[in-house]
């Protein structure tokens, strides 16, 4: 389940504090980084999801 957390450092599904950088899968999400939205992942539940 992918979703934006938008200024928040936690986790959208949840809450965790608990999050590190994710790997590009593709060109697009490459895209999105130059754009300043970042890939990242959950430690506690896995949940990959996007941040500014």
């Amino acid at each position: 389940m992918r979703s934006l957390a938008m200024f928040s450092q936690k986790c959208p599904l949840c809450g965790c504090e608990e999050i590190r950088r994710s790997h590009r899968r593709n060109a697009w999400e490459t895209l999105l980084l130059w754009m300043g939205i970042k890939p990242m992942r959950c430690r506690e539940c896995y949940n990959r999801f996007y941040m500014f």
